[in-house]
């Protein structure tokens, strides 16, 4: 399995729902397009966070979906400014248990090190230990409800699936993490995981069950929870996915 998570700094990670919507984007992907938060990424649309055309932004998620992996082929993006910059993408593809298409995860490094070192002061949203223990305690409350709203309505196997692909995500893109796994100080991951994978499931629970009663579902859970939990929801861009 490939996994560039050893350089995580290095390696641009998005995942995208079935539309080429952005669930969730690392710390990487700031350094090619010369942006300097992440929060501002999630929600758009992949062909604007990367500065190609929806034809090649649609080819490109067509392309991945067709081969389910795709591996090390060039391409060239344009950062802030239209600035163009060589990479290499790797793209695998999601799918629920019948086969349909959730969405994929891209996977981007620069084919020449910038010589400047200012990437590497384009940091990630700023969370100290109680942001990473919010963001496990959202992650939790708003799983577990929409687990338990998928297996009210299609039975276990479906909520069984919603497990299987959070985890297969998770150890896809070397995330020490699974559904079973309780949150630890001593070992917390980093709250914008917690929120790419909440992106995915709600992109799953969207495909079995259509938006309205996942979003209503999110929007409640959402509204019962401490500010301070929601307020690392907040600053992670999360919201723009299912507010508005």
């Amino acid at each position: 399995m490939e996994n560039w998570s050893s350089e995580p700094d290095k390696l641009a990670l998005i995942m995208t729902d079935q539309n080429g919507v952005v669930l969730f984007a690392n710390r990487g992907i700031l350094s090619i397009i010369q942006r300097a938060s992440l929060s501002d990424l999630v929600g758009q649309a992949l062909h604007d966070v990367l500065g190609i055309s929806p034809q090649d932004t649609e080819n490109l998620i067509r392309e991945i979906r067709r081969m389910k992996r795709t591996s090390n082929q060039e391409m060239v993006v344009h950062g802030d400014g239209g600035i163009p910059k060589s990479v290499l993408f790797s793209g695998t593809a999601s799918f629920d248990a019948a086969d349909n298409f959730l969405g994929t995860d891209i996977r981007l490094r620069k084919l020449h090190t910038v010589l400047e070192e200012k990437d590497d002061t384009l940091q990630m949203v700023n969370y100290d230990v109680h942001s990473h223990a919010n963001a496990a305690k959202y992650f939790d409350a708003q799983y577990a409800a929409l687990r338990s709203l998928l297996q009210d309505i299609g039975g276990k196997l479906v909520a069984d699936r919603l497990d299987a692909i959070i985890n297969e995500t998770a150890d896809r893109n070397g995330w020490m993490f699974s559904t079973d796994d309780q949150f630890s100080e001593s070992n917390p991951i980093d709250p914008g995981v917690y929120f790419g994978l909440l992106g995915r499931a709600m992109n799953y629970g969207i495909n079995v069950i259509g938006s309205s009663m996942v979003i209503q579902r999110f929007r409640a859970v959402d509204e019962g929870l401490p500010d301070n939990v929601r307020q690392v929801a907040m600053r992670s861009g999360f919201y723009q996915l299912f507010e508005g």
